[in-house]
This record gives C-alpha cells, sequence and structure tokens, in this order.
C-alpha cells in the first residue's frame, strides 16, 4: 500500500542535479510546502467568503433554537412549556449544544450561524488532510488543493454553511467518522489496528439527525464485508470495535421513548409516516444532478475509482458508494426536501475527495503512466497537466453557473413557493432562469438541459420542496417582527400571557413572542402528526 507523502521539491530533483547543495535542497523543499500550504489556506478563506455571501437564518431553525432555550431554562425539551413532551425537532445533540451555550450566554439565535462556519471550516480542513494523504508524490502539487477549491465554489456547500440547522455540523461529523473509519480499516489490513474513533463520530452524527443512522449502518456494513473478504481476522476486532455505537445510540432511543413516548422522532409522523413519494425525490435528484453539472464530474470520479484501486486504496470509493447510494434513494423516496439539496449536500466532499484523486491519477498519464524508473519530458508532464487543468476548470464553471445565476435572478421580495406556486400569474416567476438570460446554456446543445432544470424547479417549489435559501431568508425577514410585536403585546397586556396561537409556521414566531402554539402541520404537536 502507497504511502506517498513525500512532497519536496529536492525529492522531485534528479539525483545529483549540478549545483545542488543541503542548503539549496532544503530551501527547495521548503518552497513547494510553504505554496501549498498557502493555496490549502486561500480555498479556505474562499469558502468562508462564499458562505458569507449566502448566510442566513431559516425560520425552520427557531423550532430547535425554542427546545433549546426552554431546555437551557429549566422547562425541559418542550415546544411549549407546562405541556406534554413532543419531539418537533430532529436534531438531538444540534438542540443540547445550542442549549448549553446558551446557558453561558450565547443565544442560539446569535451563535449558530459562527457555530456552522466553524464546522465548515473544520470540514475544509479534514477534507485537505485527507486529499494529502491520498496523493502520489508523482502527482502535481496542486491537485491536493483540487478537492477544496471544488468546495469552495459550490453554492449548495456555501448555504449550508449557516441557516441555523444542525447540516454543517451533521455533515462534519459524518465525513471525519468515515474519512477515519478509512484509515482504520487500512491499519486493519496492516495488522495494526488503530484506536475505532470512527463509530464514535457516527454515533454523534445519528444523535444529531435520524438519518444518520442509515449513513452509520451503510458505512459499517461496507467495512464489514471488505474486512471480511480482505482480512477476516480483523473482522472480530473491527465488530467489537462498534460497541460505543450501540451503547450512545441505544441510550438515545431509549431515552426518546421514555421521555416522549415514541421510538422515532414526531417529525417523522408529521412528514413521512411510511409513505413515499418517488416521482417528487427523483425530480429532486435530478434537478441536483443539473444544477451542478454531475455528468462532467463522471470521469474524474471514475479515474478515482481506478486510481484507489490501483494503490491498493478499493475500500475509499466502496466506502463513498456506500454512503451515498442508499441514502440517495432513502431521500427519493421520501419525496426530497424542503430545503434545496439540505440531505444532498453531504455528497459533496465524497465527490471531489474521489475527484481529487482521478485528476492526480489522470495528470500522471492515467493506465499509460510511464515505470517509476522512467523520466518523462517536462513538456509531455506540463501538456497532460493543463488538460486536466482545463477538464476540472469545465467542472469548476458547471459548478458555479446555474447556481450564480439562480442567486442572481432572485427577487429581493418574499414570493411564496417561488418560483413554482406564482408562476401563473407573476412575470419575475415566469423569466426566472430563463435560459436566454444565462451566458453558457443559452447556447442550442446546453438549452435543452437548462429548460429540463427549469421545469423541475417548478414542480418541486409549487410543492414546496427544494424551496431556495433566498426564499427562506426572506420569508424569515416577515415573521420576525411579527413574533417580536406579539410578545410587546402579551408585555402591554393587550394580550393575554395564556394565549394559544395556531398557525402552520412554528419558527421564529412562537420563538420571539414566547406564546404556546398550536403547530397546524404537526411537527411539533403530536396528535395532528399522528392523525
Amino acid at each position: 500500500m502507497e504511502e506517498d507523502h513525500g512532497r519536496s521539491g529536492a525529492a522531485r530533483a534528479p539525483a545529483g542535479a549540478p549545483g545542488a547543495s543541503a542548503a539549496g535542497e532544503a530551501i527547495g523543499a521548503a518552497r513547494p510546502t510553504a505554496m501549498l500550504l498557502a493555496a490549502l489556506g486561500a480555498t479556505l478563506a474562499l469558502l468562508l467568503a462564499h458562505a458569507w455571501l449566502y448566510r442566513f437564518l431559516t425560520d425552520d431553525a427557531f423550532i430547535s433554537f425554542r427546545y433549546s432555550v426552554n431546555l437551557a431554562h429549566g422547562h425541559g425539551l418542550v415546544f411549549n412549556p407546562g405541556w406534554e413532551p413532543v419531539e418537533g425537532y430532529s436534531n438531538f445533540l444540534w438542540v443540547l449544544l445550542l442549549a448549553g451555550l446558551d446557558v453561558l450566554g450565547m443565544r442560539p439565535e446569535t451563535i449558530s450561524v459562527p457555530l456552522s462556519f466553524l464546522c465548515t471550516l473544520a470540514l475544509g480542513a479534514i477534507v485537505a488532510h485527507f486529499a494529502w494523504r491520498q496523493s502520489s508524490s508523482r502527482e502535481p502539487l496542486w491537485i491536493m488543493v483540487v478537492p477544496g477549491l471544488l468546495l469552495a465554489v459550490t453554492r449548495s456547500v456555501a448555504v449550508w454553511s449557516s441557516s441555523g440547522l444542525e447540516t454543517r455540523f451533521f455533515e462534519l461529523l459524518i465525513v471525519a467518522g468515515a474519512l477515519r473509519m478509512v484509515a482504520e480499516v487500512e491499519s486493519h489490513e496492516r495488522a495494526a489496528p488503530r484506536m475505532p474513533l470512527a463509530p464514535s463520530a457516527f454515533a454523534l452524527a445519528t444523535l444529531t439527525r435520524p438519518d444518520g443512522l442509515l449513513l452509520s449502518l451503510s458505512a459499517f456494513g461496507a467495512a464489514g464485508l471488505y474486512l471480511a473478504s480482505r482480512s477476516p481476522r480483523a473482522l472480530p476486532r473491527f465488530v467489537a470495535g462498534l460497541a460505543p455505537f450501540a451503547l450512545l445510540v441505544g441510550a438515545h432511543y431509549a431515552f426518546r421513548h421514555a421521555y416522549y413516548g415514541d421510538w422515532l422522532p414526531n417529525t417523522y409522523y408529521a412528514k413521512v409516516d411510511g409513505q413515499t413519494w418517488w416521482s417528487s425525490g427523483f425530480a429532486y435528484l435530478s434537478a441536483f444532478a443539473i444544477e451542478y453539472a454531475v455528468p462532467l464530474w463522471l470521469p474524474f470520479l471514475a479515474a478515482g475509482v481506478v486510481a484507489c484501486a490501483r494503490r491498493g486504496r478499493a475500500f475509499v470509493p466502496l466506502l463513498f458508494a456506500a454512503l451515498v447510494v442508499p441514502h440517495a434513494l432513502y431521500v427519493a423516496s421520501i419525496g426530497g426536501d424542503h430545503f434545496e439539496y439540505r440531505p444532498v449536500d453531504l455528497y459533496f466532499p465524497f465527490a471531489f475527495l474521489l475527484m481529487g484523486s482521478g485528476a492526480g491519477w489522470l495528470a500522471m498519464g492515467g493506465a499509460s503512466a510511464p515505470a517509476p524508473h522512467h523520466v518523462e519530458s517536462p513538456a509531455t508532464n506540463r501538456a497532460r497537466s493543463l488538460a486536466v487543468a482545463a477538464g476540472l476548470l469545465i467542472v469548476v464553471v458547471g459548478l458555479w453557473d446555474l447556481p450564480w445565476q439562480s442567486h442572481r435572478q432572485f427577487p429581493d421580495h418574499y414570493i411564496t413557493g417561488f418560483p413554482g406556486v406564482p408562476i401563473q400569474h407573476d412575470a419575475e416567476a415566469q423569466a426566472f432562469l430563463d435560459p436566454a438570460r444565462d451566458p453558457i446554456y443559452c447556447t442550442p446543445p446546453l438549452r435543452p438541459l437548462a429548460e429540463s432544470f427549469r421545469a423541475r424547479l417548478r414542480d418541486l417549489t409549487a410543492n414546496f420542496v427544494g424551496v431556495r435559501q433566498e426564499e427562506h431568508r426572506l420569508f424569515l425577514e416577515t415573521v420576525s417582527p411579527e413574533g417580536r410585536r406579539i410578545h410587546e403585546l402579551i408585555d402591554q397586556g393587550v394580550l393575554p400571557r395564556d394565549v394559544y396561537i395556531a398557525m402552520g409556521s412554528v419558527g421564529a414566531i412562537p420563538y420571539y413572542s414566547g406564546a404556546r402554539v398550536l403547530d397546524r402541520v404537526g411537527l411539533t404537536d403530536a396528535h395532528g402528526a399522528h392523525s
């Protein structure tokens, strides 16, 4: 198994190069490393700048905020203090974390975005570290920057760097668990097993969001099957290492049933309850694939699979596929998500890491790579690197264009279910993402693809699926003042302190008003959810 971590300029120079000296080799070794660190730092800075552009809070996050504040103030994990407990959140660990910070004086609506930004920074850092671990010393240094750069230019990654929801925290735990599992499985193959930390990361992710259980079991299954075929003697030790996961997740399920009387969150019964909506789910995933130009990824993904297999790291693409494919089928079965690509945003780090490996393998010549003792001409290496860089540039443009046009063309005022709901009577909705307005997708070969995406987006948002970040941001601006005004009316005695309000969007208005609220949608009301 390769461990190609030597990335120095001295290692690249032919032996016995004229004029070489110990001091000169030391400087040559330091310069590429410094340049590489600077480049990696630049991608992280670009990622944070992109995230800052899309920073926002969504109304739904205030449901979790209300649970956190109630817990911090001694009312328990309830939505309406003094009334029956209902698990109207689906991010247990995130709620506990925000409650702890609230005890320290940091309100959820204030601290949640900086906390998510920190998680984004950590995610970018561990992706960069894994890219370095997977790289070959024969690859151009700039290849290691590819995964981080792709993350930095991707709108969805930027969008879910904030919102107030647990999205980025959850992704950080899953990605960290998966990348740690690669190291642990490889150590089992070498008969030098590492401490099993991955199961604990997956357990924390499962406590953060229910679909973490599916992702965790998929990862464990892939690792178990791989070890059973490659290192059967390591399998019992691997299984024993899953005990922390079983204990943590089992304890959470026991708590949920004891406290709320159900094995699953109330949000499951309100949103899914065993029903499927495949047509919406496939439209959601296909819209995602078009918007982020997934077909352009395929050559690099395929090359990444081959590169990992050639380097004795076949477990990497196997694990990534085991995480993405079952989860994508789950997302399709439930009809997608109310938010634009929130559950599938998790796939980007895995895809971009594999694409980085593929780009490096192609830059080295792929199947026609020379033997280690053979030295190719600089012109050949340069030409191949330029070809790979050109292909990646096309991917970057594909990742950027449609998402940016959707942001640029979005109205600056709130419209419900834009563009699908008002499509029959609103000129802005009708013109939204018209290919004629796009400098790339107006061309004849790409225009049908853009039209297909626009049709899917209209159908999805007409059913409040895949609602864009801009709409969530603008909606919160309309309802937050209402919640504060109700609080003022209660303080003034205009409304009684035991006022009971029935409404549909139970985020910012209940949070800021402090009033008892009946959730007509059923997210925080068990009777509504089960009926």
